[in-house]
């Protein structure tokens, strides 16, 4: 629902870069049209929204590069050890804890914590630490796919082999 104007025209509105006639044509509509003052409202809202979430992440620390190096070199470790003794067996710690710096190397530490705690949702615990081999498999495909969303194919897919117990 446009009426009389265009996208451009709502966005120089909304923005304040409209044309003194055109501001004018859209204050008049507005008195009169309850649909579109309502969308007015609603957009207004939705910016409003949006501007507090910038500030947030823009205040949100980041992690320090010594964070990020230290993440990269216990993956990079953990994957040669699994190259030079495949058959070795990981525990279930040790394995969370290698999918937590890969996750956080992904998509943050926030993120990553988040991400395993929605994984084990409803299995034997909400806690991922306290998961039994008997739920990991399940564990495992519900991080996988949680990753899926946040990372893609690929990030999903090096979670779910780097996940094998």
């Amino acid at each position: 629902m446009t009426h009389e104007f265009t996208e451009k025209d709502w966005n120089d509105y909304l923005d304040g870069r409209a044309e003194a006639g055109t501001e004018a044509r859209f204050e008049r509509h507005l008195s009169a049209c309850s649909e579109c003052a309502d969308l007015r409202r609603r957009l207004r809202l939705a910016e409003g929204q949006l501007r507090l979430q910038s500030g947030y992440w823009q205040h949100t620390p980041v992690l320090a590069d010594a964070q990020i190096e230290a993440a990269w070199q216990r993956v990079v470790t953990r994957l040669r050890a699994d190259e030079l003794a495949p058959e070795r067996s990981a525990s279930i710690p040790e394995r969370l804890r290698f999918l937590e710096d890969l996750l956080m190397l992904l998509c943050g530490t926030r993120t990553a914590t988040n991400a395993l705690r929605a994984a084990a949702k409803g299995l034997s615990t909400d806690a991922p630490e306290q998961l039994s081999r008997d739920h990991w498999p399940q564990f495992l495909t519900n991080l996988a796919a949680i990753t899926t969303i946040m990372c893609g194919k690929t990030g999903a897919q090096l979670v779910w082999e780097s996940g094998k117990l």
